[in-house]
């Protein structure tokens, strides 16, 4: 049996991107997709041992 059909998408469950400026980025994700922003940093190391990450919760 042959299916030619993409499975379909019902959601998504969580989404990482690296970002030049976290806090313009951040109001531009609650603006565009009215995601409430969880009140904590979550620390987060690369090469430079430096940056911290967000956690935006969408409704």
């Amino acid at each position: 049996m042959s299916d030619d059909t993409a499975p379909s998408i019902t959601g998504v469950h969580h989404l990482s991107v690296t970002v030049r400026d976290i806090e313009a980025s951040v109001a531009w994700y609650q603006r565009v997709f009215r995601a409430d922003r969880v009140p904590m940093k979550f620390p987060h190391y690369e090469r430079e041992d430096t940056g911290y990450g967000v956690l935006l919760v969408c409704p």
